[in-house]
């Protein structure tokens, strides 16, 4: 029980589960999608769903690259105080 509060409490752990869970709604958002919009468009609007597909592609690479860009924006933000950078332990 104390090892598992360990673990719970770790920094790296809570980033890596964020991270994960981000990733994993990335994974799991166009299984979702796609067959909804199959089903609303039907077979014959499959440009329609190759559309919506791609729209759905390019939010999550933006998604993945802007998560991607929170560090930068710290190191800018606090360019001129080298304390903020160092790692606490």
């Amino acid at each position: 029980m104390k090892r598992i509060r360990l673990i719970k409490n770790n920094k790296h752990f809570q980033n890596f589960s964020i991270y994960g869970i981000g990733q994993f709604f990335n994974l799991l958002t166009p299984l979702i999608v796609a067959p909804y919009i199959i089903s609303i468009c039907g077979e014959e609007g499959f440009g329609k769903v190759g559309i919506g597909l791609s729209f759905v592609f390019i939010l999550t690479v933006l998604v993945d690259f802007a998560s991607g860009i929170n560090g930068v924006k710290e190191i800018s933000v606090h360019r001129n105080n080298p304390k903020k950078f160092k790692k606490q332990q």
